[in-house]
C-alpha cells in the first residue's frame, strides 16, 4: 500500500507510457542490495479484446480489456511480474484473468535482469464499464507500486 515513505508511481494509461519503481531497501528485511527495480511499458491497449477460444469467452454482459506490457527488471536483482488490478469508474476492481486466448499472457513469475517479459494482462469487466486505472502491486523488495491512470 502507498504511504508517505513509499508513494505509488503514477503514469498515464496510454500506449507508449512507462513507469519505473526503484527499490529503496527500506522495506527490505534481507541483505538484498538497493538495486532492485521494475519498469513497465504499455505496448498496446485492446478494448474490447477478442479471443478465438470457444472455451474462454467473457460472460454475457462483460467484455475483455487487454493491455500488452513489457516488464523489465531494472536493477541487479530478479523481480516478479506483479499482481495486477484494473479499476473502473463505478468503483469496481478486477484481477487479471489468464488463458483467455487474447494473446501471450503475463503469468506471475520472475523477471530476470536483461530478459524482459512481454505479454498481455487481460481483465473481464462489465461491457459498459469505463476504465479508470491499472495497478501493479510490486514486491516488498521494489517498494513502490505502479499505477497507470486514464488521462
Amino acid at each position: 500500500q502507498a504511504s508517505a515513505d513509499f508513494p505509488d508511481v503514477h503514469a498515464p494509461l496510454e500506449v507508449g507510457s512507462s513507469a519505473e519503481s526503484e527499490g529503496t531497501g527500506a522495506r527490505d528485511l534481507s541483505d538484498r542490495p538497493e538495486t532492485t527495480g521494475v519498469k513497465v511499458t504499455i505496448v498496446d491497449i485492446v478494448d474490447p479484446a477478442t479471443t478465438e477460444s470457444p472455451i474462454f469467452q467473457p460472460a454475457e454482459g462483460n467484455r475483455y480489456y487487454a493491455v500488452e506490457v513489457i516488464i523489465e527488471a531494472t536493477g541487479g536483482e530478479v523481480v516478479n511480474t506483479g499482481v495486477w488490478t484494473l479499476g473502473t469508474s463505478d468503483g469496481g476492481t478486477y484481477e487479471a484473468v489468464m488463458l483467455t486466448g487474447v494473446g501471450d499472457d503475463i503469468f506471475y513469475g520472475d523477471t530476470v535482469p536483461g530478459t524482459p517479459d512481454q505479454g498481455y494482462l487481460v481483465f473481464e469487466i462489465p461491457a459498459d464499464a469505463t476504465v479508470n486505472w491499472l495497478f501493479m502491486s510490486t514486491s516488498i523488495y521494489v517498494g513502490r507500486n505502479i499505477v497507470f491512470d486514464v488521462p
